[in-house]
């Protein structure tokens, strides 16, 4: 299985079209999901990737996910902090709430 990259660019949000989600691989070695694999990169390279499984219903999954939605999703990353430490991603109306990348938490100066 390989990814398609669908995004790449400075600001941090992207959306994923329904177009693109009809020509996705539905995983369906256990529960049938779409994965979305979701990496940063400044100057200094690549950082940790964070893959997100939306889960699809068993009963109405079918062999292609062109028929699952036809609105795209949007997913949107935002930074806490100066120094990246925290991460999260909207995936839109399409999952309810949002998704936390973990991240190691780092000490502040105090605490060093």
């Amino acid at each position: 299985m390989a990814f398609v990259r669908v995004y790449c660019g400075q600001s941090p949000s992207a959306t994923v079209t329904s177009a693109t989600l009809a020509t996705a691989h539905l995983d369906l070695s256990s529960k049938p999901a779409v994965i979305f694999r979701i990496a940063a990169r400044n100057e200094k390279g690549y950082g940790p990737a964070t893959q997100v499984r939306w889960l699809q219903d068993v009963s109405s999954t079918p062999s292609s996910i062109a028929s699952i939605n036809s609105q795209p999703i949007n997913v949107q990353a935002t930074n806490n902090s100066q120094q990246v430490s925290k991460r999260a991603l909207n995936l839109g109306t399409l999952q309810e709430g949002s998704v936390t990348t973990p991240v190691k938490r780092l000490k502040s100066d105090d605490q060093l």
